[in-house]
């Protein structure tokens, strides 16, 4: 993912977000569309440079049951899959 490197400046870095994201998917059984759409929300989180800030302004949005498994997902990606 391009805009991912770009974000990063690592290939390493990259990689390893990518390898623990696919990871997670297979673990959880979900969509490309759910790979290509926490891609996109790992990059934005490397931009601002701050992950819990990042996943904090996702899930104030919506506050339900998807929306609360989704941040518990998130928030511990790279500490279970990592």
């Amino acid at each position: 993912m391009a805009g991912l490197y770009d974000v990063t400046g690592s290939a390493d870095r990259t990689r390893s977000i990518i390898m623990v994201v696919l990871d997670q998917v297979k673990a959880l059984e979900k969509s490309s569309e759910w790979v290509a759409r926490e891609l996109r929300l790992e990059a934005l989180a490397e931009f601002v440079e701050s992950r819990a800030d990042r996943l904090r302004l996702e899930q104030a949005a919506t506050v339900d049951d998807e929306s609360l498994d989704l941040y518990v997902d998130r928030s511990t990606r790279f500490s279970t899959h990592g």
